[in-house]
């Protein structure tokens, strides 16, 4: 049995393909009591589905009792692209795909790599946010006309200036609750540190990059979790190309 599944943030819809090529059409609902039942209906069958963020939690639930595959949404879009598209339509596509050998996979991470990659990721938006919220404190002291006298506008002597500056009740109101959020995002960057120099130490490749001069635990933890296997690359020009080192040519004519 080839089934096919389009999956949505609160339902999966399926297609089971047979090998008379008759269709069956189901709906499952994203629960824990409808991914059993999803479970149970594909147990021992092939199944695929398109990489999405909906998509990796039903991943690891089916991929305990059938062969399950995930397949590139962009590639799979160039194959089988329709003039209309439903639910039942896009699963079925996928089933046909998948009995005919024509899924373009995409590579899935084991759970600890992907465990890395969140606190990698979580990281660099806690840092963006503070960032944000940087740039919006300079707009407010540039419209007071007020200059940080410090090198370090953000460090200790540089957040007390601030904290101490006379200003108007609601420029006063809104760099106090700036800088607060600025304080909780650096106690949440520094326990976010801590997490990934904890997971570097512990992920072989990332520990031996760690060694490098000029190689921290985030940039280990980084390279090693967006690589995880090496071994998937067949060539160094594969992995170069794979993390965007090498120039690429799109012309016509």
């Amino acid at each position: 049995m080839h089934v096919g599944l389009d999956v949505h943030k609160d339902f999966c819809q399926a297609a089971f393909l047979d090998e008379s090529g008759k269709f069956v059409d189901q709906r499952f609902e994203n629960t824990s009591s409808g991914l059993a039942e999803l479970a149970f209906a594909t147990q021992g069958s092939e199944v695929v589905m398109e990489s999405s963020s909906s998509s990796m939690h039903v991943y690891d639930s089916l991929s305990q009792t059938c062969s399950v595959k995930m397949a590139h949404p962009l590639k799979v879009k160039a194959i089988a692209s329709a003039r209309i598209k439903t639910d039942k339509i896009d699963a079925r596509t996928l089933a046909l795909l998948l009995k005919a050998g024509m899924i373009p996979e995409s590579y899935v991470p084991p759970k600890e790599q992907r465990q890395a990659r969140l606190i990698v990721r979580h990281r660099a938006s806690l840092v963006e946010v503070r960032v944000q919220i940087k740039n919006r404190i300079y707009a407010l002291l540039i419209k007071e006309g007020i200059q940080v006298p410090f090198t370090d506008k953000f460090g200790k002597k540089g957040m007390l200036f601030m904290k101490a500056l006379d200003l108007g009740e609601a420029q006063r109101a809104s760099l106090d609750s700036l800088l607060a959020l600025l304080d909780a995002l650096n106690v949440q960057v520094k326990e976010a540190d801590k997490r990934v120099k904890d997971y570097a130490l512990q992920d072989h490749y990332a520990s031996l990059l760690a060694t490098h001069v000029g190689v921290g635990h985030l940039t280990a933890l980084a390279a090693a979790s967006e690589i995880c296997d090496i071994g998937r690359f067949p060539s160094h020009k594969k992995l170069c190309s794979y993390f965007g080192l090498v120039p690429s040519v799109y012309q016509s004519g």
